[in-house]
Order: C-alpha cells, then sequence, then structure tokens
C-alpha cells in the first residue's frame, strides 16, 4: 500500500510522528530514486508490461489477486480515461483483469474510472463478493469536499462492485460498475486507502484514512437492506493511545472480531494493532500492541493476518533493529493479552513492507517492501521461512530501478497452486508491470 500524500481543504495534522519519513508520492518517487541493491539469484519474469499509451492503466501500486482458475484481477492508480485537470490530467485508473492460457496471460481492461461519481484512484486489492462480482474501493472521486493530493483529483472517495461483463470486444470487456457507497469526507470519513472484507452473512467492513469525529479515521461497515448499502461507523479513531490514522483494511475472526493497524498514535505514537469486538449492538475496541519506534519498528501501513493457530502477522513500515528501515513481526495470544515476537527486520535498502504479508501452506511468508523516503531504492520480493531457530528472511528478488526491470513494489504477493508468486511493481519501463517468480523446481 503506497503510503499516503494528501490534503483537504480543512488543514490535516500528521497523525504520526514519523511522518518526515513518509513516501513521497508516487508520481515524485518514480524519477528521483537511484538503486542501490546488489543483484539477486531468483529470476522475475514479467507477466504483463501496461502499455505506454495509458488506456489501459498506469501505476499498479496494489497487487493482484486470483480466481480459481489462476487468472489475475487487479486496479492501477492512474491511467484509462483522459480527462484534462482530473487525476492529474493521466486518468483515474482501471480495473483489469490477465487471462492465464497455459504459461501466458492475456490482458483485458474490465473498467475505466472517469473520476467523477464513479470513483477515481484505486490503491486497493479486489475482493471476490459471494456473488462471483469484483468489489474494492478508490480513494478519490465520489463526492464530498475532499481534495486528494492538491487537487489531483477531488471526492472523497468510494466503495463500489463490478459486474464483470458478459461480452467482450477484443482486449476491452468493460464491465457494470455500481459505487455502493459516496464518502462525503465529514463525521462518514475520507480516504478509504484498503480495500474491504466480507462477513459470512455478506457485510462489508473496512476503513478510511481520516474523518469521522475526530478527524483520523474510522472502521464502517455496510449492510445491505432491502437491495441498498447502509453504511455505520463502528469505531471513530481518537488520535491518542487508541491509535489513528488506519491505512490498511481489516483481517476477521471466526467469531466475527475485527482485526486491524494505525499507522500513527497509540501508547509510543507509532502505531497499534487493534481488535474491534460485537458487544450488545456496540463494538468495544482494544488495543493488542502499540509501536515503540525502537527495535518492534513503527508506522504499520500493513494489516494483519491470521495463521491457523491464532497468531497474528504483520509488518512495519519504519524503524526496527540497527540498520533496519521495517519489520515483520507476530502476536500471540496468552491469557487475555497478545506477546510480541519480532520475526525480522529489513534492511534499511530494501525498506519495509507496505501492505499484507501472505502465508504459504507451510506457514512461511511472503511480501513486498518499499524503501521510504529517507533511504534510496526501488524495493524488493522475500520469503521469511520458518526454521528451528526462527525465522529466516530470504531476498527472492530486489529491483534495480532501470528501465526494463523497473520497481516500486507497494502491494502484496498472490501463490498459485504450485506455490509461483505474482505481485506488481508500479514502475516498471515508467508505467507498471505484473510479475511472476517462480518457485524453484517449477
Amino acid at each position: 500500500m503506497l503510503r499516503p500524500s494528501q490534503n483537504r481543504d480543512t488543514n490535516f495534522q500528521s497523525t504520526s510522528p514519523a511522518a518526515t519519513l513518509v513516501a513521497v508520492f508516487l508520481f515524485t518517487v518514480i524519477f528521483t530514486l537511484v538503486a542501490t541493491q546488489p543483484a539477486t539469484a531468483q529470476l522475475l519474469t514479467s507477466v504483463y508490461n501496461f502499455p505506454f499509451t495509458g488506456i489501459d492503466g498506469v501505476y499498479p501500486v496494489a497487487g493482484p489477486i486470483m480466481d480459481t482458475q489462476e487468472n489475475l484481477y487487479g486496479t492501477t492508480a492512474y491511467g484509462g480515461i483522459y480527462q484534462h485537470g482530473i487525476c492529474d490530467g493521466g486518468g483515474c485508473g482501471v480495473v483489469y483483469k490477465l487471462t492465464r492460457s497455459g504459461s501466458a496471460f492475456i490482458p483485458s481492461t474490465l473498467y475505466r474510472f472517469a473520476g467523477g461519481n464513479d470513483g477515481a484512484i484505486s490503491f486497493s486489492s479486489l475482493v471476490f463478493g459471494f456473488d462471483g462480482a469484483l468489489y474494492g474501493t478508490t480513494v478519490a472521486g465520489g463526492g464530498g469536499s475532499c481534495n486528494y493530493n492538491n487537487g489531483a483529483a477531488s471526492g472523497c472517495g468510494t466503495i463500489f462492485r463490478l459486474d464483470p461483463a458478459e461480452d467482450c470486444n477484443g482486449s476491452l470487456c468493460i464491465g457494470t460498475e455500481t459505487v455502493l457507497y459516496r464518502f462525503q469526507g465529514d463525521q462518514d470519513g475520507y480516504f478509504p486507502y484498503a480495500s474491504v472484507v466480507f462477513d459470512s452473512e455478506g457485510n462489508l467492513y473496512g476503513t478510511t484514512y481520516q474523518g469521522g469525529a475526530y478527524g483520523v479515521g474510522t472502521v464502517y461497515k455496510l449492510t445491505q437492506t432491502d437491495g441498498q448499502w447502509v453504511h455505520s461507523i463502528l469505531y471513530n479513531f481518537e488520535g491518542g493511545n487508541d491509535g489513528a490514522g488506519p491505512i490498511a483494511g481489516l483481517t476477521l475472526d471466526q467469531s466475527g472480531n475485527l482485526y486491524g493497524t494505525t499507522s500513527g498514535g497509540g501508547a509510543g505514537g507509532w502505531g497499534t494493532v487493534f481488535e474491534l469486538s460485537p458487544s450488545g449492538g456496540n463494538w468495544n475496541r482494544t488495543t493488542l500492541y502499540s509501536f515503540t519506534g525502537a527495535d518492534d519498528g513503527g508506522d504499520p501501513a500493513a494489516g494483519v493476518i491470521f495463521d491457523p493457530a491464532g497468531n497474528l502477522y504483520g509488518a512495519t513500515t519504519v524503524l526496527g533493529p540497527a540498520g533496519s528501515s521495517g519489520t515483520a513481526f507476530q502476536l500471540v495470544p496468552s491469557n487475555g493479552s497478545w506477546n510480541f515476537n519480532l520475526l525480522t527486520g529489513f534492511p534499511a535498502y530494501q525498506g519495509g513492507p507496505q501492505s499484507n504479508l501472505t502465508m504459504d501452506t507451510g506457514g512461511n511468508l511472503y511480501g513486498t517492501t518499499y524503501p521510504n523516503a529517507y533511504y534510496q531504492g526501488y524495493g524488493s520480493v522475500f520469503k521469511l521461512a520458518r526454521t528451528n531457530n526462527g525465522w529466516m528472511l530470504t531476498p527472492l528478488y530486489v529491483f534495480p530501478g532501470n528501465g526494463s526491470e523497473g520497481g516500486g513494489t507497494f502491494g502484496s504477493v498472490v501463490l498459485d497452486q504450485n506455490g509461483n508468486l505474482f505481485s506488481a511493481a508500479a514502475v516498471s519501463a515508467r508505467y507498471g508491470q505484473i510479475f511472476e517468480i517462480r518457485k524453484p523446481g517449477n
């Protein structure tokens, strides 16, 4: 997940003491960073390079998702419909599909955001609904008086549903988009960076980075009633010990409790891991961990995931042990509390993860990193393997940042049935790519 850099018509106060380390906006980092990483052994293959025309999208910040046929779906932050003065004139993003055909992938464009009521600029991964449709969010567009990234786009963000097209004209397969909710930028929150999550009853849950009763973010719920989606606030962050500025989305457990992170606030001011539990029509918030900005890291932009034993795993974007810039961690439930375990600190030239970790069937973790603004680099893809002595960090690929291989890895990874890894690089020959790293032996 790309770290936020935006403003609103009202003054915005940073929610984190590490604000000076927050990555600058995408268009700036693309052309200014210089690669300093060593070479890596594993081969990265480009599955799809987004074309220079931009009509089919540019800058895929979020990682793709995969269906049962191993087709890939995702969003781009920009590209699509060119409109002067809207989304910096470069288009407001697209929804794409890459259809698997043997070892190849055939691209198609499922939707192009127009930047108005339909939404603009998606940094979120997509999710599949029970109805087979695709669901996601845009950080801008939709309505309200929000001013995203110094006027690059207006509107406070949307939650959308996309029905796949039944008939396609070549690579153009424009589906039917329905906006489920348009944020107004006040008490209901604004700038939903992360995607949504479904519960077993088909309700949707998510976070907004700003807005709400105290201006520093919310947790919301969308409930479908008589064919309409009704928005409600489950929690308003206050910006103190409870946290502030949730960038990541939420994770549900089997009991319907919600888990997530805030990028700021908490007892140490460096972000939190929190739980929201339903109780008699209300939701009770519990801080599971407050980051200190020391060896544990700080400013988590990634959310948390569960393993089968009920432990939580997540990552921070900055700080950590000496020489680190970001961490991966584990939270283990113990007698009503949670114990923090540091899994690794990431080398400064690799940076910290910006999005959720992915776990394979063997309990190993995978993800991407992108250096914060203090360090130079173009990011990496890594594996954290379980060993008898803890966890071993292996960089699967470190982006050199040249024109052909690019970099800018903000999104999560997805694994196919053979253990091959797929993700997105926002910068490749300047426009972005979807790439594959094959599991050794495949």
